[in-house]
Formats: structure tokens, C-alpha cells, sequence
């Protein structure tokens, strides 16, 4: 199948073609560290065992005219296209403990030099993982690590209101950084995920002692003050529902919302559908964190990692 689309891309995009075999040209040590933990399973993945997923998926390749070092790369990538999944336990300040469910797509390249993995936090809150999934396509080479948050999704979700919090969700989220072994990584965050990226690198930059570096950062439709957003929510509906001379219902001024403001597709793409179908009850949505405002970091902290900020009109 990847040889297929690399064929595909060679003839309609050289340009993609070329980036494309580029990053299938990487020795093998940045594909894959020699020694990794399976989250599920806790096997080693050592060299011996790469070559030998090699020599599986090789036949693949045997007959095609492109080098055997290509072939033996591309082998390695169609190996390595797998998930591992697991948990983590995260306590309160309560003493209880309680567990978040992970996913690691590209297992096998989490400790590349070359190419760090991304951390993807989901939004909401407690809107699950799931629907950020599709990085993968985008994202063809790296490991990619989603999680739903406490609260949603395959992981705890405690019925006590004073166990969430974004402290809790930064705490929560450096205890899923050490369980994997990440210490070089890249953050995306959408939406809420993007306070909390911020909320996390902020933090770190106050603190000299982590052993633990963030690379970069993407904050997609990361709100930076809650309370001014409603505000703006609530000019928005009022000038929809003023365009349509107020015959609108409810339903139809939601739809009509999502339409023109957060989602421009004629239908709710159904991977997000299916997202807010399983969304989290306790803490949830906007008046989960109704009171929140970004703070700069205090003039002493180190420079945060660079980051791109992306929003819609």
C-alpha cells in the first residue's frame, strides 16, 4: 500500500514524492530507537527484533525497481505502522488514583532523534481523542501520542467535580510524559488542549530542574480568555439569528452556529460526531473552565519552546 501511494505521488507530485523518499532514506536509527518499551505488552524492541520485522515485510518490496536500501526502509515504515495502547494511573490530591488511556501510533519511532514525536492534546474539555486521529495521515513518518483526559473517552471518569482542574490536567499530563520516557517531543493542542499545551510550557519554563524539553508547539483554536469568548459566542448567535429575521429555532441556530463558525462542512464530519456523542458529563465544555484568562510567565522564566498559533476568522 505505501508503495503504491509513493507511485501515485510520483506522478502527480514530484515535489511530495521527493520529500517523501527523503524521509524513507533515514538511517534506521532514527526510524525506530534500538531499544523501546511497549506500553501494552512491556517486550523490548530491540535490533535484532527490527531485523527481523524487516525481513517479514521485505517480500513487499523484493520485486520493485528501487534500491534494496529503500526497500529495506520502507519494510521498516510498514512495520512500524502499528498503535500500542495502555494506561496510566494519576492520582489527587485526595489520595485517590485513577487512569487515563493512552495511544501511541508509530510505537517504534517514539525516541527518533530526527523526527520527535507529537503529544496531542484533545479539547473540551473531555471531548475524547479520538477525533484528532486523522494527524496520522498528515503526519505519515513520526509517532504521534493521543490520550483522553480524565473525565472522557476510555479513561476514569470520577463523578466528584473537585478532581478536575487545569493544574490536575498539566499534573496529568508530565505523569504521561515519564511513564512513556518522553523527554524530547512536540506539542499539539486544540482548543482547550492548546490551554493546556500552554499551561504545560509555561510551567516548565519556571522550572529548571525537568529533564525534559518541549521542541515546539501548535495551539489550534486555543482560546485565551473564556470570558471574553462567551461574550463574542453570544454577538455571533445574536447576528445569525438577526440575518434570519429570528425564525430560527433552537436547533437551527445551533446548526447554523457550527455551519458558519466552527465546523464549514455540510455535515458533521462523523469521527468528530462520534467525539461529542462520547463527550464526558462532570467536566465539560466551556463552563468547566468559565473563569480562565492566560497569564504571561513570570519575567524569571526561561524562553518557551516557539510556537504557531492558528485560529479561525
Amino acid at each position: 500500500e505505501m508503495l503504491m501511494r509513493i507511485e501515485k505521488t510520483k506522478m502527480k507530485w514530484p515535489f511530495t514524492f521527493i520529500l517523501l523518499i527523503a524521509s524513507t532514506l533515514a538511517p534506521a536509527s532514527t526510524l525506530a530507537p534500538s531499544s523501546t518499551v511497549s506500553s501494552r505488552t512491556n517486550t523490548i524492541v530491540n535490533e535484532t527484533q527490527r531485523n527481523q520485522l524487516r525481513q517479514q515485510f521485505l517480500p513487499r518490496f523484493a520485486n520493485a525497481a528501487i534500491s534494496p536500501r529503500l526497500a529495506s526502509s520502507l519494510a521498516l515504515a510498514a512495520a512500524s505502522s502499528t498503535t500500542n495502547e495502555g494506561h496510566v494511573d494519576v492520582t489527587r490530591s485526595d489520595g485517590s488514583s485513577h487512569q487515563l488511556s493512552y495511544r501511541v501510533a508509530r510505537p517504534m519511532s517514539l525516541s527518533s532523534r530526527q523526527a520527535a514525536p507529537i503529544v496531542a492534546l484533545h479539547g473540551g474539555p473531555s471531548i475524547p481523542s479520538t477525533y484528532l486521529y486523522p494527524l496520522e495521515d498528515v503526519i505519515p513518518y513520526r509517532s504521534i501520542v493521543y490520550y483522553d483526559q480524565l473525565g472522557c473517552g476510555k479513561s476514569d471518569a470520577p463523578g466528584d467535580v473537585s478532581l478536575y482542574s487545569i493544574e490536575d490536567s498539566v499534573r496529568d499530563l508530565k505523569t504521561l510524559l515519564r511513564k512513556l520516557g518522553l523527554r524530547r517531543f512536540h506539542l499539539y493542542g486544540q482548543s482547550y488542549g492548546g490551554i493546556l499545551a500552554f499551561e504545560y510550557m509555561k510551567e516548565m519554563s519556571c522550572n529548571k530542574e525537568e529533564d525534559v524539553e518541549c521542541l515546539s508547539a501548535v495551539l489550534s483554536s486555543a482560546p485565551t480568555n473564556i470570558p471574553q469568548l462567551e461574550k463574542e459566542f453570544v454577538r455571533l448567535e445574536e447576528e445569525l439569528m438577526s440575518s434570519s429575521n429570528g425564525n430560527l429555532s433552537a436547533e437551527e441556530l445551533n446548526e447554523l452556529f457550527r455551519k458558519t463558525h466552527q465546523c464549514r462542512t455540510a455535515e458533521m464530519p462523523k469521527i468528530l460526531g462520534d467525539a461529542y456523542a462520547n463527550a464526558g458529563t462532570v467536566w465539560w465544555g466551556l463552563d468547566a473552565i468559565s473563569e480562565y484568562v492566560a497569564k504571561p510567565p513570570p519575567s524569571e522564566a526561561k524562553r518557551m519552546p516557539s510556537s504557531l498559533i492558528l485560529r479561525g476568522e
